[in-house]
């Protein structure tokens, strides 16, 4: 099972500059008690991830997509959702006005793409390259 605590250090791994721009928010991001709201930094990710897309920096971008599929089908069903609503959704919404969709859709995972899917039909959208 992949656990909360986990999943923050895993995004400061992929991008260590993430983790300044994260505790420079730390007070929307942790609970009373220090620990880490998973939506909350899957959401400040996903801008982050957006930004990268959109200009095309984003470096080891199917390691990130595959850890993504690997909250959903193994984290904790809060962290699967966050994954899920926090992330991919937040960068479905972007698409095709601020990211292209073949910058990220070949990288989904099964059961990202079945939430992105799911997100389509909700939307009234076909993401080029989803279906």
């Amino acid at each position: 099972m992949v656990r909360d605590k986990q999943i923050l250090a895993k995004l400061f791994q992929f991008h260590p500059e993430f983790r300044e721009i994260f505790q420079s928010e730390s007070w929307l991001h942790l609970e009373e008690d220090g620990n880490v709201k998973v939506h909350r930094a899957f959401s400040a990710y996903s801008q982050f991830i957006a930004g990268k897309l959109q200009n095309g920096t984003l470096e080891n971008a199917a390691d990130i997509f595959s850890f993504v599929e690997r909250v959903i089908t193994q984290g904790a069903h809060h962290a699967a959702h966050a994954a899920t609503t926090c992330f991919l959704e937040n960068l479905m919404n972007r698409v095709p006005r601020e990211i292209a969709p073949e910058k990220f859709i070949p990288l989904l995972g099964p059961e990202s793409r079945r939430f992105c899917r799911k997100w389509d039909a909700v939307t009234g959208y076909r993401t080029k390259g989803l279906w």
